[in-house]
Formats: C-alpha cells, structure tokens, sequence
C-alpha cells in the first residue's frame, strides 16, 4: 500500500503485479492519499471561513501555509484561487491536516480517519497472502493517518518499507545476483519491509 501524494494498492507474485487497486491520480482517485487528504483539509478551512464557523488549528495552518490574513471570506477566496493556480500547494497542505488532528482539532480528525478507511478498503481490494507493507510519506511516517490504517488491518502483518532506492536496486540485480540473501547489502541490513 502506498500513499505518498498518491495514493494506490498492488498485490505482488513472484516479482511481478499480480492486482492493483486505484492510483487513479489526483482528479478521479488516489483516495486517502497525500493529494486527497490536503484537498480535504483546505476544503474544510475555505468552508469553515465562508460559512462563518468557529474554526480551530486547521483554519489557522491552512491560512499561514497559503499567507492569507484578513476576514474571513477574503481568506477563504484568495485560498481558493491560490489553489486553482497550484494544484501542489493543496497536496502540500497534507501535513497541516496531520498536525491539526495532533492538535484535536475536530474537521482534521475526521478527514485523517476518512483517509484511513479509504486507504484500507484500497489495501483490502487487493489482499493476499504475506504482509501489508505500507510506504509513501503518508503511510511510512508515524501520524493519525498511519496509526488508523494499522488498527483497520488489524490481524494482518503490517511492515513498513524502507530505503526505496536500495530495495529496486535490489530487485533490479536479483537476476543476475540470485541470492535472495544479498537484500541487505542494498537496504543497509535492513529487510525490505522491516516491521514497526
């Protein structure tokens, strides 16, 4: 399972794509994903400024990481066309949502949780035999979101990926090195999935 700005699930056999599940991109998929929590959060504040709600850390992560100041619907509009102008900026506010819900701010809470359940029911269309490994910033960093998603595959191995680089290294000379013991000398002794 990996859910970086993305977000998507595949199942491997014998070195190869056996299932894959969304990856669909920012527009139509990659729900629970970087983008798609981001997305969530900015919508929340923009909604949380327009309609005159009392608003918590979210609002106020969201407004400093677009520099908006000032009443609230003129916040909420300059976010909205600085978010038109650059899709990224959304995806960057993924981390805001993360450190709002640390905070207990309520709207980040729920869109960290929603994120779980979407990355699980991904993760869950493609299951199979061995463990879950989860990789991508989302997914391989401690936070609500990683914390949720491990509870809801629960009865599971769940792992977590570690050096990318070294692991397709790895995979990349496998034919040539045939020893599967050789891992390590590409991923610094750890395993492909070293478990948390």
């Amino acid at each position: 399972m990996l859910a970086g700005t993305g977000a998507a699930a595949a199942r491997f056999s014998d070195r190869a794509v056996a299932a894959v599940a969304d990856g669909l991109g920012w527009l139509l998929g990659d729900e629970g994903g970087g983008f798609w929590i981001g997305r969530a959060g900015v919508r929340a504040a923009v909604h949380a400024l327009d309609r005159g709600l009392p608003y918590g850390p979210l609002v106020e992560l969201v407004s400093a990481h677009f520099g908006v100041t000032g009443e609230p619907r003129r916040r909420a509009d300059r976010i909205v066309r600085l978010a038109q102008a650059d899709r990224m900026l959304v995806a960057a506010a993924s981390p805001l949502v993360t450190e709002a819900a640390a905070a207990g701010d309520g709207p980040a809470t729920e869109i960290a949780d929603e994120a779980a359940r979407r990355l699980a029911a991904t993760a869950g269309r493609v299951l199979g035999d061995g463990p879950i490994v989860l990789a991508g910033g989302v997914l391989a960093a401690d936070g609500p979101v990683r914390t949720a998603v491990t509870t809801l595959l629960g009865g599971h191995e769940v792992v977590t990926a570690r050096d990318g680089a070294g692991g397709a290294s790895w995979l990349a000379a496998l034919d040539q090195l045939g020893d599967l013991g050789t891992h390590a000398r590409f991923t610094a002794g750890d395993r492909a999935a070293a478990p948390r």
